[in-house]
């Protein structure tokens, strides 16, 4: 049975985040929305579920719609472990998704949120997201047509988009160890 369930805003994400989990061994089913994952028979093959709630260019509550259905359905599978892919330049609503996502799974679950890819070059250094050693907002990606970037700060954007509250774990927290955290 499928214990990791992963919601990604494109099938792009689904297929670049399933292929690596797969890479492991694990048996890995790629959907293409949350109907895909209702009709599949055979979830109790697969040991990950990476579901498209193609979301990315939704207005805010069709994109929580959205990613919320793919949740429940994850659900319905007995999904143990639960992941929001985000687009690695910061496109969509992933407030609004993430939202979705915790408000499915259940009160006491807590979103960690990693805003790095670095073998991507994209990192996030100090909050701040840079692509290619230039500020997101700074970079071509930022002038999408249907999703703008126009904040570069990661704990901004997301409060903006968030009724949850929103903290930043900088690198020195990390270091100082589990006690700290």
């Amino acid at each position: 049975m499928a214990v990791i369930g992963a919601v990604t805003d494109d099938f792009t994400g689904t297929a670049s985040a399933g292929v690596l989990v797969a890479r492991s061994q694990a048996k890995t089913g790629l959907f293409f929305d949350a109907d895909a994952v209702k009709n599949f028979k055979d979830s109790e093959r697969l040991d990950a579920v990476y579901v498209s709630s193609n979301s990315r260019h939704m207005p805010p509550r069709e994109a929580y719609r959205a990613v919320k259905e793919v949740t429940e359905e994850l659900k319905q599978m007995g999904i143990s472990y639960y992941s929001k892919k985000i687009d690695t330049t910061l496109r969509g609503g992933i407030g609004y998704e993430i939202d979705a996502m915790l408000d499915c799974i259940g009160p006491d679950t807590t979103a960690v949120m990693v805003t790095a890819m670095p073998q991507s070059r994209r990192v996030c250094v100090g909050g701040f997201s840079i692509i290619d050693g230039v500020i997101l907002t700074e970079t071509p990606v930022a002038k999408d047509v249907k999703t703008p970037v126009r904040e570069c700060y990661v704990p901004e954007l997301i409060r903006g988009q968030s009724k949850n509250q929103v903290d930043f774990i900088c690198l020195r927290d990390v270091l100082s160890g589990v006690d700290p955290l």
